[in-house]
């Protein structure tokens, strides 16, 4: 094996290690983020993406969702596109370890939204179907764990 196909062999073993690692024995945090992302794409993936600590100013978007204003929720997605990419984060009390992060898409499940604010949120961004959040779940993990409508696992 030549040294370049090591070096990739070792980042994808790397790589398999840290996924493994998310939601078990480590834990993300704001300071630790860059070191669970391992490849180039992840990187500018995460770059392009927006935090907002749910603490400190939850985004208007996360905050309709969770409330389960669905009229609000979508208003939100058609004036305010960028929310849908933005991670939503509680950290633990004590200290910096994260307590959760997700994406509004994430939420959206989570809060057993309509199947149009579902869809709708992937329209905007519809790479969000292929974020995990804080504990390596997709979003189609969480709606076939939460039991979600045929239409919103489409």
């Amino acid at each position: 094996m030549s040294p370049m196909g090591q070096q990739e062999s070792q980042k994808d073993s790397n790589r398999k290690e840290t996924i493994e690692g998310i939601g078990t024995q480590e834990h993300i945090t704001v300071e630790n983020m860059a070191e669970f992302m391992t490849t180039p794409e992840d990187t500018m993936c995460e770059l392009s993406l927006n935090e907002s600590d749910y603490d400190a100013e939850p985004t208007l978007l996360y905050s309709s969702l969770q409330k389960k204003q669905w009229a609000e929720a979508m208003a939100i997605i058609e004036s305010t596109p960028n929310e849908a990419r933005t991670w939503v984060y509680r950290k633990e009390a004590k200290g910096t370890k994260i307590r959760w992060r997700l994406l509004p898409l994430h939420g959206a499940i989570i809060f057993q939204a309509p199947a149009e604010v579902v869809e709708s949120l992937l329209l905007i961004f519809p790479e969000g179907a292929s974020e995990r959040d804080d504990e390596g779940s997709l979003p189609i993990h969480l709606a076939y764990k939460r039991g979600a409508a045929a239409a919103v696992c489409k």
